[in-house]
C-alpha cells in the first residue's frame, strides 16, 4: 500500500511540474504577445505623428519616409520658436527656388516638434496655393458651391480661368492625410521641393499644352462633402461635370485612386462617355467584383497605375493586375510619395497621346 501511494505521489508531482511548465509557457506568450502589440503601436504612431500624407493602413511602411525626413535636424540645439507666427517668415524661413531654408544662412529645415512641423507646413501650403493664384491664374472656388452665409462651413479647390471655356480639362485628385488642394506630399514640400511635393509641375505641363485644370481638395471635410468620396463626388456634380470639356484627363493619386473609382462606380454613364484617360499614382484602389462590365473595361482600357519599384520608369509590372483591374509600370522610385513628381513625363505622355 505504501509503495502505491509513493507511486500515486510521484505520478501527482510529475503532473503539477507539467501543469507548471505549461503555465509558464502560457506567461512568456502572452508577455511576448504584449511586447509585440505594443512595439507595433509605438511604429505605427511614430509613421502619423510625425506626418499623414496617406491614412491608409497599405502605406504606413511607405510612410516611413517621412519620419526619416522630419528627424533630420532633431538634435539641433535651438528648440525655440515664434508659436505665435503669422507667416513662414515669423518662423526665419523662406522659399529659394522652390525649396524651404532659413533666412539667416540657408539652411535646410530642422524638425522641433509637431506642433512647430504643422503650423510651417500651414504656411508651406498658402505659399503654394498663392503661387497657383499669382502665377498660374487659378481660381479659388468653394464647396459648398455657394455657401448659405458666413457660418455656413466651405473649403477650397482651384480651378484654372479658362475652366468654363475650355474644351480639354485636367482633374487632380490628391491623396489622403495632411494634404491639401495644390499638394500630393507634404513632407516632400517641407523637407524637398515643391517641385517634387506640390502640383505645380502638373499645372505647369498641362497648362502650355492648353489644358483647363482643376485641383481637389478631398480632405477638407465639410457637411456638403463629409468624405473624400463625398467630395469627390460633389465636384464632379457641381463642377467638373458642368464644363464644357470633351476631353478629361484624371490624375489620381495613392488614395485619390478610391476616389476616382467610386466616381466611375457612381457616375458610370457620364465618367465613361467623357473622360479619355486615368493616370494613377501609387493608387491603393482595387477592382471590385460587383464593378459593372462597362467600368471594368474602362480601367482595363483607360486607366495606367505607375507603382513603386526598383525598376525603370515606365517598365511593365503587371499587364492587367488581378487586384486593380488596370495596367501597372513602374513609377522609377521605391518611395511612394515621389511617385506623382518623378512619373510626370510618362504621365504626360500617357493622357495626352
Amino acid at each position: 500500500k505504501r509503495e502505491k501511494c509513493l507511486q500515486r505521489r510521484g505520478k501527482a508531482i510529475k503532473w503539477k511540474m507539467k501543469i507548471n511548465k505549461k503555465r509558464e509557457k502560457l506567461r512568456k506568450t502572452e508577455e511576448s504577445k504584449k511586447d509585440d502589440k505594443q512595439e507595433k503601436e509605438e511604429r505605427r504612431d511614430d509613421d502619423i505623428s510625425a506626418d499623414d500624407d496617406d491614412d491608409e493602413p497599405k502605406q504606413l511602411s511607405k510612410r516611413s519616409l517621412t519620419s526619416q525626413m522630419v528627424a533630420q535636424g532633431s538634435s539641433s540645439p535651438d528648440t525655440s520658436y515664434n508659436e505665435d507666427a503669422k507667416c513662414l517668415a515669423d518662423l526665419g524661413y523662406c522659399f529659394k527656388e522652390g525649396k524651404i531654408q532659413t533666412i539667416k544662412d540657408g539652411s535646410k529645415f530642422k524638425f522641433i516638434d509637431q506642433a512647430h512641423y504643422d503650423l510651417l507646413s500651414d504656411f508651406v501650403l498658402l505659399e503654394i496655393q498663392n503661387i497657383m493664384r499669382k502665377e498660374y491664374n487659378m481660381v479659388e472656388a468653394t464647396v459648398p458651391v455657394k455657401p448659405k452665409d458666413q457660418s455656413d462651413a466651405s473649403t477650397n479647390i482651384f480651378h484654372s480661368p479658362d475652366f468654363d471655356s475650355n474644351d480639354k480639362l485636367l482633374v487632380l485628385i490628391c491623396g489622403s492625410g495632411a494634404v491639401r488642394a495644390g499638394q500630393w506630399a507634404r513632407s516632400l514640400c517641407v523637407n524637398d521641393s515643391l517641385e517634387m511635393g506640390s502640383v505645380l509641375p502638373y499645372l505647369k505641363k498641362f497648362h502650355e499644352e492648353g489644358y483647363a485644370s482643376i485641383v481637389l481638395n478631398p480632405n477638407a471635410r465639410v457637411p456638403a462633402a463629409p468624405s473624400p468620396e463625398y467630395h469627390g463626388l460633389y465636384v464632379w456634380d457641381n463642377y467638373i461635370n458642368k464644363s464644357p470639356a470633351k476631353e478629361i484627363i484624371i490624375v489620381a493619386h495613392s488614395y485619390g485612386g478610391i476616389i476616382t473609382v467610386n466616381l466611375l462606380r457612381q457616375r458610370e454613364d457620364q465618367f465613361t462617355e467623357r473622360v479619355k484617360r486615368v493616370a494613377f499614382t501609387d493608387s491603393v484602389h482595387s477592382a471590385s467584383r460587383q464593378m459593372s462590365k462597362q467600368c471594368s473595361s474602362f480601367l482595363a482600357k483607360n486607366t495606367c497605375n505607375w507603382v513603386t519599384s526598383n525598376k525603370p520608369l515606365d517598365t511593365l509590372v503587371s499587364d492587367l493586375s488581378s487586384h486593380q483591374g488596370c495596367k501597372q509600370v513602374s513609377a522609377g522610385t521605391k518611395t511612394h510619395e515621389y511617385t506623382s513628381a518623378i512619373s510626370l513625363p510618362s504621365v504626360f505622355t500617357y493622357l495626352t497621346e
